[in-house]
């Protein structure tokens, strides 16, 4: 399994723990213990997270200025421009 998940599973719950233990007035000694070892969680996630290395992505293509390549449904908005009725003002079209 990739240590990637993990560090971000253990961080997470951490921080999720010493907020409810703070909120909740839990025993200082475990909020501050909990904190202190935030000290050695946050480097290790950066670590974990610089160590994962590069996320393979397709190229975008010519025209294609932005993308999300996980939503096939989410594309780069066209404006195409018309004439209105002689004024000289352009007004988006609906076609793209």
């Amino acid at each position: 399994m990739r240590a990637l998940p993990i560090a971000i599973g253990v961080v997470t719950g951490a921080l999720t723990l010493n907020g409810v233990l703070a909120v909740a007035q839990g025993p200082a000694w475990l909020v501050a213990a909990i904190t202190t070892s935030e000290l050695i969680l946050l480097p290790w996630l950066s670590l974990a997270t610089l160590r994962d290395g590069p996320v393979k992505a397709r190229e975008l293509g010519e025209r294609e200025e932005w993308g999300y390549l996980d939503r096939p449904d989410l594309r780069p908005e066209r404006r195409v421009h018309r004439r209105t009725r002689g004024r000289g003002r352009c007004a988006p079209s609906d076609r793209a």
